[in-house]
C-alpha cells in the first residue's frame, strides 16, 4: 500500500474561513417560536403522563464529528461535550448540568438554556434542582440518550436518583418522549433538506475522489472536509473498496483501515452529512469500472426494492405494509435481502422494519412529517459481497418523497 492520501489532489477553492455560514453553525438553529411550540406539546404530554420532572440525558455518540446527544439537544440546541442533563419540569424553566465547568459560557452561548450549571457529579445536581423546584414526592421521568441503540443513563445516576425520589417515582420514558418529536415541524423539515444538499454534495465529492490509488482514509478526510466547509457535521461514514471478482464485502468498514482503491473494485459508503442532529443519510455502492453480471444484478434488484417502496407508500400506512416489499425479487435470483426501514437519520428509532422490531413499530402508521431511511440492500447468500442503495425520505400529504437530489440508484452514475 502506498502512503495513505498521497494519490488524492487536494481540492481547490478553501472556504472563506471568515463567512458566518461557516463559522456559526454548530448547532442547528430554529427559531424561539420552534422552541416554546416544543416545550408546550411535551408539558402537555407530561401533564396527561403525570410526570413533574424529566431528566433528560445526553452523551456523544458515533465517532464523527456531530455532538450526539439527540434527546438533550432536542430541546437545549446544545449537546454536552462528556455528559450532562437538561432538567425540565412541567411547570418551570428548565436547567442544563454539564460535566465541564469551563464548557459553561459556550453553552450558553450556543444553546438555548439560560440556566447552566456545571458539576462534576452532575446526578447529585440533578437532585439539587428538582428539590429546589419544590414539589414533594416529584413523579420522574428519565429520557435516555438515544433508545435505538438502547443507550440509557449510567447505572450510578439511576441508583441515585432512586434513592433520592423513591424507586415508585422513577420511570423511564425514552420511547414516549422520542415518539413525540418524531412528526418533523416546518422548521425542522428546512433544516433537512438543507443537510440532505450537503450529503448530496458530499457523496458526489466522493465519486469524483474514487479513483485507483485512492485510500479509504483519505476518501473519508476529505467528504468529511467538505461537510464541514459547508457548515455540517457527521455522524459517522462507513467507505470499503472490494474486488469484484473476488469479493469480501457485504457491509463496508466502521473504520477505514488504509485500503487502496484499484481497477474493478466496488466501494459501499454509508454517508451522513447533516445540522445539529438532523442528518441526510445515503447508502452508496459505486464501481471503478464496468460492474461483473453479480453486481449489476444485486444493484438493480436493490434499485427495485428502493423504487417499489416509493411508488407504494402512502399517508397513514402501517410501516408493516412496506416492510412486505423489503425482500422484492432477491430470492428469485439467488440472493438474499436485507433491506429496510429504519428512523434514525433524524435520531428516532421508529419507523423500522428488520429483525429487531417490535409490534408497535410495525403498526405504526406513516403518517406525514415522519422521516426514515428507505434502503435496498441485496447481497450473496455466502454474504461476501453485496449492493445497497438508500436515502432518506418524508411521508408527505402525497406520499413518500426524497429528501435527496443525488442519484443512488443510477448504475451508470454509480459506475465511474
Amino acid at each position: 500500500m502506498g502512503a495513505r492520501g498521497d494519490r488524492i489532489a487536494p481540492r481547490v477553492g478553501a472556504p472563506d474561513v471568515t463567512a458566518p455560514s461557516v463559522a456559526d453553525t454548530w448547532r442547528a438553529r430554529f427559531s424561539q417560536g420552534e422552541y416554546d411550540e416544543r416545550y408546550a406539546r411535551l408539558r402537555q404530554r407530561m401533564d396527561e403522563a403525570s410526570l413533574d420532572c424529566l431528566l433528560v440525558y445526553g452523551s456523544p455518540l458515533f465517532f464523527g464529528s456531530d455532538g450526539g446527544s439527540p434527546n438533550l439537544t432536542y430541546l437545549a440546541g446544545y449537546a454536552p461535550s462528556v455528559h450532562g442533563y437538561l432538567v425540565f419540569p412541567r411547570d418551570a424553566d428548565p436547567t442544563l448540568i454539564i460535566f465541564a465547568g469551563n464548557h459553561v459560557t459556550n453553552a450558553r452561548e450556543v444553546g438555548v438554556i439560560s440556566d447552566v450549571r456545571a458539576a462534576r457529579a452532575i446526578e447529585d445536581a440533578v437532585v439539587v434542582r428538582v428539590r429546589e423546584l419544590g414539589r414533594d414526592g416529584p413523579k420522574v421521568g428519565i429520557v435516555g440518550n438515544f433508545g435505538w441503540c438502547g443507550a440509557s443513563i449510567p447505572v450510578e445516576h439511576y441508583r441515585t436518583f432512586v434513592d433520592a425520589f423513591g424507586a415508585g417515582a422513577v420511570e423511564v420514558v425514552t420511547e414516549w418522549f422520542e415518539l413525540g418529536r418524531l412528526t418533523k415541524s416546518v422548521e425542522e423539515i428546512r433544516v433537512l433538506r438543507e443537510a440532505a444538499a450537503i450529503c448530496d454534495e458530499a457523496q458526489e465529492h466522493m465519486r469524483g475522489l474514487a479513483v485507483p490509488g485512492a485510500v479509504d482514509v483519505a476518501l473519508q478526510n476529505r467528504v468529511w472536509s467538505l461537510v464541514h466547509d459547508r457548515g455540517g457535521r457527521t455522524a459517522f461514514g462507513h467507505v470499503q473498496p472490494t474486488p469484484m471478482e473476488h469479493p469480501e464485502m457485504q457491509y463496508p468498514s466502521y473504520y477505514p483501515v488504509g485500503r487502496v482503491v484499484a481497477a474493478g473494485d466496488a466501494i459501499m459508503s454509508e454517508l451522513t452529512a447533516g445540522l445539529g442532529g438532523y442528518f441526510g443519510k445515503l447508502f452508496g455502492t459505486m464501481f471503478v469500472g464496468q460492474p461483473t453480471a453479480s453486481y449489476s444484478e444485486m444493484f438493480h434488484l436493490a434499485a427495485d426494492i428502493r423504487r417499489e417502496i416509493y411508488e407504494s407508500a402512502t399517508p397513514g400506512m402501517p410501516a408493516r405494509e412496506l416492510g412486505r416489499l423489503l425482500d422484492g425479487d432477491a430470492a428469485k435470483f439467488g440472493y438474499e435481502s436485507s433491506s429496510h426501514l429504519a428512523g434514525w437519520s433524524t435520531y428516532n428509532t421508529p419507523p423500522a422494519y428488520n429483525p429487531r422490531a417490535d409490534d408497535s413499530e410495525l403498526d405504526m402508521p406513516l403518517t406525514p412529517g415522519i422521516c426514515f431511511s428507505v434502503v435496498g440492500w441485496v447481497r450473496t447468500r455466502d454474504r461476501t459481497s453485496a449492493v445497497w442503495l438508500g436515502d432518506t425520505a418524508i411521508m408527505t400529504d402525497d406520499g413518500l418523497s426524497s429528501l435527496h437530489h443525488y442519484p443512488i440508484d443510477d448504475i451508470a452514475h454509480a459506475t465511474l
